[in-house]
């Protein structure tokens, strides 16, 4: 993944908060996917309501959850990858 590729949520895909509960849930409408996610990655895709790089993002999560710099990147590029395969979001170099 090059540094200036940005990612960008999918516009088909509702967002749900689970209010009081860890997490949230995402629907994939063209699939008809519900897609669960735990805390640390539904604020990955409330931070992703702005395109941005895997760097930026990584960056972000590590400040906000005081986080080793090295696990939060791989598990940020984990998760990354699986959005992408499910189409959830997709990376634009013309950023």
């Amino acid at each position: 993944m090059t540094g200036y590729s940005v990612f960008m949520r999918t516009a088909d895909v509702v967002f749900q908060n689970l209010a009081g509960e860890d997490g949230a849930v995402l629907l994939h409408l063209t699939s008809g996917q519900y897609h669960t996610l735990n805390p640390v990655a539904t604020r990955i895709w409330e931070i992703l309501e702005t395109p941005m790089d895997e760097e930026a993002l990584t960056r972000r999560i590590e400040e906000e959850f005081e986080a080793d710099p090295a696990t939060v990147a791989e598990d940020v590029r984990v998760f990354l990858d699986s959005l992408l395969e499910r189409e959830l979001v997709y990376r634009d170099s013309n950023q």
